[in-house]
């Protein structure tokens, strides 16, 4: 891949799944250098259910095929809709107050504990 020309965006969502839900989860990127490089990003990530991947989105839309759709440097990316592209994939976390360890984890899935 040419770094020059391509942002190659890995979300990790296990931070985000905290705020799915009615306000959504939105992401946007921002390319500082090298700052004559009109840039995409690369988005794709891994989630804690089966299939255990997000599909893989190229954004701005179409922009790894058309130049002109590429975010200048230094400017901000428009708003990507995770939960858009996720689909019923991007689940919320069902307790997000408080630390929370192995044995909590194993008691709110069914497991033992």
């Amino acid at each position: 891949m040419n770094s020059r020309a391509i942002l190659h965006g890995l979300l990790t969502l296990a931070g985000l799944t905290t705020a799915a839900g009615a306000e959504g989860v939105f992401a946007r990127f921002q390319l500082v250098e090298p700052a004559d490089a009109p840039w995409f990003a690369k988005v794709s990530g891994y989630i804690h259910n089966a299939p255990w991947r997000l599909p893989d989105a190229v954004w701005p839309t179409n922009a790894d095929h058309e130049a002109s759709l590429r975010v200048p440097a230094g400017q901000f990316s428009p708003w990507f809709d995770l939960g858009a592209h996720a689909g019923k994939r991007l689940q919320p976390i069902a307790c997000s107050s408080g630390p929370r360890d192995s044995a909590t984890n194993a008691r709110q899935s069914g497991g033992g504990g």
